[in-house]
């Protein structure tokens, strides 16, 4: 076939799109390593900051960042079918090399161990059929180990020199490869025993820096640093030949078509290469941005292949070497994109890892992506024919989109048919169903049958009902953090638009937070309602009575009669307004709460904001919102610390970090917003103020979150404390 060299023809099929990923999650630092999917579609990934992410499938966190104090930088981590996450990492000081074991759902930490003398042990581990991990470090050897459920056990190890990032492959007789980098030896890809012992070496021209890839008959085919070819070995460590036409060199490691017909690897002269895996020659080039450095290829059931670019960019590329289209990141990718479910998922040094659509499941060949697969075990294995995930029951909106879909493993191809209630829907025959605008006919009963090789699996019926669109609304406020008098004041602000007045019910909690175990509470709060600089009303003291059946028409937790906490309602016209709690002299846990009590209709909040002194632990400001309707809502949420001085505000929190969380779920943060365009122009549509200084370590997010009860945490950035504000805006 005929060597492309140069930019594709105009009539060229492709698509450029810049922000269609189906979501984005920031990181502390750049994601070189490889993204871990599970069958759960969680996913995780460490950074360079030495933090390690945990990501559930619809983009939310599953857990805190876990701070394992070691970068992991151009590796990946391993997990296990019992949901084991296993991982090594850097050291933190010299000596610290660890491999990590952590739980996958809960992210608690199973085990850690130094390994060997605690050299750098950021490198991808490979998992058994047994269970035996292996770990090569810096150190030079290739470590085994054992887990033990509460410790990990040292079963051997042996030396392969040098510092090289390629990682080990499992063939299925146990022989572990390992490329190496030693230039006092001479590079070598090693072949060992299960026990530990030598099998074979093979000398190579240079330096190797990639995962072997194995296929259907066991040869091995792998690329090396600095001359770029690419070797294919027999399982007996002779040469089957060797293709030198990427000339400076691949730290690619290589993946397989479906059919085992060809090769894939990226180089650093900027091409990508598909070669014959029969015979080592060219099947084409296609010309990149820049050169690939570490990304790996992915390939999906159609053939398609995926491989991320110093450019920025991930690259979708036809089997025929044509271009299908690209993605775009802010900064280089390194990251070796994975697929699993119809899902891509890769890392970019823009300290984001992305989620794209792709319409296609991984491809069912031997080697289909770095690792083998999603899992990254370094083996090749098969899954069982399963449906992982299917049609879930739903409330669809009249006019808007509806989308069902369903996630199988096992070997394929599959063929699916979505029915409604019993009766086959004529040309719904993806893994997906898709209806452009619901109307009252699509209420019903939904299963899909998928079929494959191995059978034929039904889902279970997924129920969908119809209603009409009630748009998001910011209904609710909480703020709970320290109050006091002067700088301790704890001030929510809050505004009204439309007509007619809106009816507000205020709160300021204290001596009843002790029935919620908090302790170090306001004895005795007071509350205040301001217009301007103008006080309105003021209670101290709720007294009972009528203010109780407010309580509980707003959904408020009731109050004792005679407790000291303080409440009021009021019926207020569009405008701005602010409530202050503080304390008769004391100081202690306050809890401030607004509750929009009007109608639908009229005039609501638009915006509420809260500032007071930020602290540690208990004493950070939480602020809680909730968001009415069954349409989901655009929001801005702020977290003011340095800008604050602008106002006169002294004793301003210097670094201050917010969390938004749904129940305990971690949704997205932010520490710095880094004066983006997107935040820039969000905050003129709301009219927020301005935050001059594009550097300043104040923190914005904007997203996106359907109708329910959140929280947005502000904290200080290594436990410091200030004076903060915390503000969230409807978006229009």
């Amino acid at each position: 076939k005929e060597i492309s060299t140069s930019t594709p023809p105009p009539n060229s099929s492709f698509r450029l799109t810049i922000n269609d990923s189906i979501w984005q999650v920031p990181a502390g630092g750049s994601i070189t390593s490889a993204p871990v999917v599970g069958t759960d579609r969680g996913v995780y990934v460490g950074s360079t900051d030495t933090n390690f992410l945990g990501v559930n499938a619809d983009g939310s966190r599953r857990w805190p960042a876990l701070a394992i104090g070691g970068s992991m930088d151009t590796t990946a981590a391993t997990l296990a079918p019992d949901g084991t996450l296993y991982f090594g990492a850097g050291p933190v000081t010299t000596g610290t090399g660890k491999l990590y074991a952590y739980n996958s759902a809960s992210g608690a930490k199973k085990w850690d161990i130094v390994v060997g003398t605690g050299a750098n042990a950021s490198n991808a581990a490979a998992l058994g059929s047994d269970g035996t991990l292996y770990l090569h470090t810096s150190e030079g050897r290739l470590f085994a180990f054992a887990d033990e459920g509460a410790a990990a056990r040292l079963k051997w190890s042996v030396a392969i020199p040098g510092t090289s990032y390629a990682s080990a492959t499992i063939a299925p007789d146990g022989t572990v490869y390992l490329g190496s980098d030693d230039d006092t030896t001479g590079h070598l890809l090693y072949a060992i025993n299960p026990d530990g012992t030598r099998k074979w070496t093979f000398r190579p021209d240079n330096a190797i820096y990639t995962a072997v890839a194995l296929d259907a008959a066991g040869n091995l085919y792998f690329g090396t640093l600095n001359s770029g070819r690419l070797y294919s070995l027999t399982p007996g460590g002779a040469q089957r030949w060797v293709y030198a036409g990427a000339s400076l060199g691949t730290s690619s490691s290589p993946a397989l078509s479906p059919d085992s017909a060809t090769v894939y690897f990226g180089g650093y002269d900027s091409k990508f290469h598909a070669v014959n895996t029969a015979t080592g020659t060219a099947q084409w080039t296609f010309p990149l941005g820049k050169e690939v450095r570490a990304s790996s290829p992915a390939v999906d059931a159609n053939g398609v292949i995926y491989i991320g670019c110093y450019d920025g960019l991930v690259y979708a590329l036809n089997p025929d070497g044509s271009l299908k289209r690209t993605w775009a990141t802010a900064d280089i990718i390194r990251s070796s994109p994975a697929i699993a479910g119809t899902t891509l998922y890769v890392g970019s040094n823009d300290h984001k890892l992305y989620a794209f659509d792709i319409g296609a499941g991984p491809a069912n060949g031997p080697w289909p992506q770095y690792r083998h697969n999603a899992r990254r075990t370094g083996r090749a294995q098969t899954e069982a024919f399963a449906i992982l995930a299917g049609p879930q029951a739903q409330v669809a909106l009249l006019g808007l989109p509806l989308t069902l879909t369903v996630d199988v493993s096992g070997i394929g191809p599959f063929t699916y048919q979505w029915r409604k209630n019993d009766t086959a829907i004529a040309g719904a025959t993806a893994s997906s169903y898709q209806v452009t605008a619901v109307t009252a006919a699509t209420a019903g009963s939904y299963t899909v049958t998928v079929t494959g090789p191995e059978g034929t699996l039904t889902s279970a019926p997924a129920s969908v009902t119809v209603e009409s669109p009630v748009p998001g609304r910011l209904t609710n406020l909480s703020v709970r953090t320290s109050a006091g008098t002067g700088a301790q004041t704890l001030t929510m602000g809050f505004v009204i638009a439309g007509a007619p007045d809106a009816a507000v019910l205020l709160r300021g909690i204290g001596p009843s937070l002790a029935s919620f175990g908090v302790t170090g509470a306001l004895a005795d709060p007071q509350l205040q309602l301001f217009s301007g600089t103008t006080s309105i009303a003021i209670n101290d003291n709720w007294g009972g009575g009528a203010l109780a059946a407010d309580f509980t028409a707003a959904g408020a937790f009731p109050l004792e009669a005679t407790s000291r906490d303080a409440a009021m309602v009021r019926t207020l016209p569009a405008g701005s307004y602010s409530a202050q709690v503080t304390g008769a002299g004391q100081s202690g846990i306050a809890l401030a709460e607004l509750y929009d009590r009007s109608s639908g209709a009229g005039a609501r909040l638009i915006n509420v904001s809260a500032r007071a002194q930020v602290g540690t632990g208990g004493g950070i400001l939480i602020a809680g919102f909730s968001i009415s309707g069954n349409v989901p809502k655009k929001i801005l949420i702020r977290a003011i610390g340095p800008a604050l001085a602008a106002f006169g505000v002294t004793a301003t929190l210097t670094n201050p970090r917010v969390d938004v969380y749904r129940g305990s779920t971690l949704l997205q943060s932010n520490d710095d917003w880094n004066g983006t365009v997107a935040l820039t122009n969000a905050f003129i549509q709301v009219g927020a103020f301005t935050i001059a200084n594009a550097t300043s370590r104040d923190a914005a997010l904007l997203v996106t979150l359907d109708p329910g009860t959140y929280t947005a945490q502000v904290s200080g950035v290594g436990n410091t404390t200030g004076v903060g504000l915390v503000e969230i805006y409807e978006m229009p």
